[in-house]
Order: C-alpha cells, then sequence, then structure tokens
C-alpha cells in the first residue's frame, strides 16, 4: 500500500555522570572485609568521604544524625530508588546504583554509631 510510516523514535538520552567526589568501578566483596561472594556485583559509584556519605542521604557536611534520623533518610533513598519501584524500572541501572550507595553510606554511619556504644 501506499501508506507513511511514522518516523522512528528517537534514541534515548546519554546516562548521567556520577556527582564530582564519587569514584566508580567498586564492586561489592572487593574490600579486605569482604565477606565470601560468589558472584561479582557490577561496578557503581560510591562515596568516597564521610561529608559525600551525609550529602547522598540529604544530611550538612557537617552534620551528626542520630540512628532514627540515618534511618529514615535512608529509607526515604530506599523508596525513592529501589529497582523495582515503577517509576525506576526504565532508568534500572541508574536505580540499583544509587539504591546500593544510599545503602552503603547507611551502613557506614550505623557502624560508626557502632564503635562509639
Amino acid at each position: 500500500r501506499g501508506e507513511e510510516r511514522p518516523p522512528p523514535p528517537p534514541p534515548p538520552p546519554p546516562p548521567t555522570p556520577p556527582p564530582s567526589g564519587w569514584r566508580t568501578g567498586a564492586t561489592r566483596g572487593s574490600g579486605p572485609q569482604s565477606s565470601s561472594s560468589h558472584r561479582a556485583a557490577p561496578p557503581r559509584a560510591t562515596p568516597n568521604s564521610r561529608a559525600a556519605n551525609l550529602e547522598l542521604l540529604g544530611f550538612g557536611p557537617s552534620a551528626a544524625p542520630t540512628e532514627e534520623e540515618l534511618k529514615k533518610a535512608y529509607r526515604a533513598m530506599a523508596m525513592r530508588w529501589h529497582p523495582d519501584r515503577p517509576q525506576n524500572r526504565e532508568r534500572a541501572t541508574e536505580a540499583t546504583q544509587r539504591f546500593q550507595a544510599a545503602k552503603e553510606a547507611y551502613d557506614y554511619f550505623m557502624e560508626e554509631h557502632r564503635r562509639r556504644a
């Protein structure tokens, strides 16, 4: 038939780079304190300082959040960036990286609180 086809959809936008102060390429289980891991996790961006971890969870660089404040901030980040959430299905890789970074930041501060106790 003589019907015209619509033009193809535009390509998806390129991924956004991680914020400054983050390093990429770290994998779960690659550190000296890691437990035995049978499969390698994909590379992801991780904060490299206490201030970056605070910023990631929504606190100021010199904040001293309580365990309850940390828990609340982590839950908010987890709900926002969990890869299984409907709003994150089309950007699952970014959501996974941000979710894992939030988990690592939370674990960092919870370990800090455990050491103080």
